[in-house]
């Protein structure tokens, strides 16, 4: 037997269990501004439209930002270890809410 096997889940799989784990509208954009407050934002706007018949949403802040590096690992699902050290406005735990809240949302 080999010392190693791949038990990496399917992403399309895991992405669509992910997308079904108690997130309705409200809790998913609660969820995706914490990380404006994490982010120290003093203003976060969110707008709703209808574009093309379909339902656009889009939440911006004036929070400090990520870099380039920060923004790729953010995409990674569990990104934080939840036993590190937060800063005192980091409300996140896991790594996996922003993620979680756009595909509870969005079919692609």
């Amino acid at each position: 037997m080999p010392e190693h096997i791949d038990l990496s889940p399917n992403p399309k799989s895991h992405i669509k269990t992910l997308s079904r784990i108690g997130y309705n509208l409200d809790s998913a954009i609660s969820d995706i501004i914490d990380n404006s407050v994490t982010a120290e934002s003093k203003n976060i706007f969110v707008e709703m439209d209808v574009v093309d018949q379909k339902a656009a949403l889009v939440i911006k802040d004036d929070g400090y930002g990520m870099d380039e590096d920060a923004l790729i690992n953010s995409m990674r699902i569990g990104c934080k270890d939840p036993s590190d050290i937060r800063g005192e406005f980091d409300l996140g735990r896991f790594g996996s809410g922003m993620k979680m809240a756009s595909f509870s949302q969005a079919r692609s």
